[in-house]
C-alpha cells in the first residue's frame, strides 16, 4: 500500500467503519503521536479513537487534502459529529458539528509509526455550548 493509501484507509476503515482493530494492522508497534497527552503505542491509540467515537457516536471524516512526500503524509480534514455522551468537560447535548483538523503521518515499512495534530478543542466547545 502507498503512504496515501494507508492514510486514508485508517479514516476510512477506523472512523467511518468503526473497524477500531484495524489500527493493530497499520500502526507501527513502536507508534508514537507527538502531542502531550497523545498516544504512545498503537494500544492508547485505538484507545483515544474509541473514546471519541464513544462522545461522538455517528463520527464522520472527509480527507479534504491528502498530500505526500516521501514518507511523510498531510492531510486536511472535516469532522461532522453528533454530540452523545460528555467530552472535554461538555456534557452530552445531541448537537451535531463540524470542525477542521490536520493530522500528519510519518510511515516507516508500511506502517504508521507517527503522527503530530491534534483536534481544534477550543473550536469544539465552544459549538457545543453555543
Amino acid at each position: 500500500m502507498t503512504p496515501t493509501e494507508l492514510v486514508t484507509s485508517f479514516f476510512e476503515r477506523v472512523y467511518n467503519q468503526k473497524d477500531f482493530d484495524y489500527v493493530f494492522e497499520i500502526y507501527a508497534d513502536n507508534y508514537y503521536e507527538h502531542t502531550a497527552t497523545g498516544a504512545r503505542c498503537k494500544e492508547d491509540c485505538r484507545n483515544i479513537i474509541v473514546g471519541a467515537c464513544e462522545a461522538f457516536a455517528d463520527l464522520h471524516v472527509a480527507i479534504n487534502d491528502l498530500i505526500a512526500v516521501g514518507d511523510r503524509v498531510a492531510t486536511r480534514l472535516t469532522f461532522t459529529v453528533t454530540h452523545k455522551a460528555e467530552i472535554f468537560g461538555v456534557p452530552a447535548t445531541g448537537k451535531t458539528i463540524s470542525f477542521e483538523a490536520m493530522e500528519f503521518f510519518k510511515i516507516s515499512d508500511g506502517l504508521i509509526s507517527e503522527t503530530w495534530g491534534s483536534w481544534p478543542i477550543y473550536d469544539i466547545i465552544q459549538q457545543l455550548e453555543a
